[in-house]
């Protein structure tokens, strides 16, 4: 088989507009401190809360990126999750798809939402996510020999439906739709 692989974008209206609205938040307290009408101490400190959040979502949104591989590894089929921060690679998830026992996707608003309520509320969860507003996700439930977790992507359609028939074509999992 061949590598397949995705690459979720994270440069949505929303992520943009909260950016922006912090970093211009960040400079009218600082200028409000370098006026001296408030308390100068508060308004740096609340300068320095805007900035730190700032630069967090801008790592976070526009410096990072995931991407998901489906490879083949010693005869087995593989998901691999690696996330790219600036020149650091590192690998967040490596599992076997014939340990994923439930696949769940949702390519509506609605659905969406429905799909992130029941991820939130799970227990062991891990979420591969870079947008605030994904179009489209897909949670897996992966069962190893040690622990049941979920795991959230944002995917498109086309990467899902490949996904979706990976695991339906494993002969090992015991999938239950």
């Amino acid at each position: 088989m061949r590598d397949v692989y995705y690459s979720p974008s994270a440069k949505g209206k929303k992520e943009i507009t909260l950016t922006a609205v912090l970093a211009i938040c960040a400079v009218i307290s600082l200028a409000l401190g370098m006026a001296e009408i408030f308390s100068r101490s508060l308004l740096q400190l609340t300068f320095v809360v805007f900035i730190v959040t700032d630069l967090f979502l801008c790592i976070r949104f526009f410096l990072s990126s995931y991407r998901y591989t489906l490879t083949e590894e010693y005869g087995d089929l593989m998901l691999v999750v690696t996330q790219t921060q600036g020149k650091r690679i590192s690998t967040l998830a490596n599992f076997k798809i014939a340990d994923v026992k439930r696949i769940e996707t949702a390519d509506t608003p609605e659905r969406v939402k429905a799909l992130k309520t029941s991820f939130a509320s799970s227990g062991l969860r891990y979420s591969y996510t870079l947008s605030l507003s994904p179009t489209h996700l897909t949670c897996l439930t992966v069962r190893n020999d040690y622990t049941v977790y979920r795991v959230l992507l944002q995917t498109d359609a086309a990467f899902a439906g490949i996904l979706c028939d990976c695991v339906r074509n494993c002969p090992q999992t015991d999938f239950e739709e």
